[in-house]
């Protein structure tokens, strides 16, 4: 089977064309339509064996994130406790985009992407995807069968999330996204999460228990003993609003560290999501020198902060 990229539906004709063009050489012998939900389909040719036995191939429409304005990466004093994120999804689809999500946004844009008060910005692109994710999923159960549903055959072929954020995750928000990765894995057949970030997060954290019992052997490995602290006080979850937003748990306060923001690190790489450093090239302006020298020095901390965390992860993998 060969395929070509997710399409809607006005683009099946011009789909049918191309997939027909690309392979009729090849002994093309039939073409067929498949629904992937979200109103898109995949054209898969089927062709000759002795041409090209068993061969499979997909187009990958490589769509970044918006970017990120130079004054949201290099913010400082009060307005740096604000983070900027913004997002693509593209589960067998046409990529979906966010806009620059804020922390500190208010109700009206929390509630579009189903998000609780106190938010993260990254945290507001991941429930938005993953109530796109929902809906995909609803769409595709309701058209299979019960034999087809309990099939350990993948639904999507290639699912794709991107997320910049100004400054790097923390560790609840971290916690969260590899949740997230987690499901997109298990009924996919391949899944790339990639993140990028201009510096590294130092702010003070509320762990929620949760967190901690499965993420905490990370968090403790780059985070002094003494800058973590058990309470009898209750927090919430990250996630979507309509999940989580009347959970509570204990939490462990973490105090702001460079430290606790390279265990936010730590969690993603364990994973296997892609984290990379967002340069100047990557952000919209180019702003004043003072603003690129500052830019570049936070990259460089970032960067330094990333190889220690390989480093480490390595030795504890063994």
């Amino acid at each position: 089977m060969l395929t070509s990229s997710g399409v809607p539906i006005g683009e099946i004709p011009a789909a049918l064309d191309g997939v027909h063009s690309k392979w009729q050489a090849k002994g093309l012998k039939s073409l067929e339509i498949v629904p992937l939900g979200n109103h898109h389909f995949t054209v898969e040719a089927s062709v000759n064996p002795t041409a090209k036995a068993n061969a499979k191939g997909t187009v990958d429409v490589d769509v970044p994130p918006e970017n990120l304005s130079m004054d949201q990466v290099t913010a400082t004093s009060f307005a740096s406790s604000t983070t900027a994120a913004s997002g693509v999804f593209s589960p067998d689809s046409e990529p979906e985009l966010t806009d620059i999500m804020t922390s500190g946004a208010g109700q009206k844009e929390l509630k579009l992407s189903d998000s609780q008060e106190g938010a993260h910005a990254e945290e507001q692109v991941a429930n938005r995807f993953q109530g796109s994710w929902n809906v995909c999923n609803n769409e595709i159960a309701n058209a299979l069968s019960a034999k087809q549903k309990n099939s350990k055959k993948p639904w999507f072929k290639n699912v794709r999330m991107m997320i910049n954020v100004s400054k790097s995750s923390c560790i609840n928000c971290a916690s969260y996204i590899v949740r997230f990765t987690r499901k997109l894995r298990e009924k996919s057949s391949s899944v790339h999460v990639g993140m990028k970030f201009a510096s590294l997060y130092r702010g003070a954290q509320e762990v929620p228990k949760s967190n901690m019992d499965e993420f905490g052997d990370l968090v403790r490995l780059f985070v002094e003993k003494g800058r973590l602290k058990g309470t009898n006080r209750l927090g919430r979850l990250w996630g979507p609003s309509s999940i989580f937003g009347n959970k509570r748990e204990r939490i462990t306060e973490v105090s702001g560290t460079k430290d606790a923001g390279k265990a936010g690190l730590a969690i993603l790489r364990d994973a296997g999501i892609a984290v990379d450093v967002m340069a100047q090239d990557d952000v919209k302006g180019k702003g004043n020198a003072e603003k690129r020298e500052r830019l570049k020095l936070r990259n460089e901390k970032l960067k330094t902060a990333l190889d220690e965390v390989e480093q480490k992860l390595k030795v504890k993998k063994g």
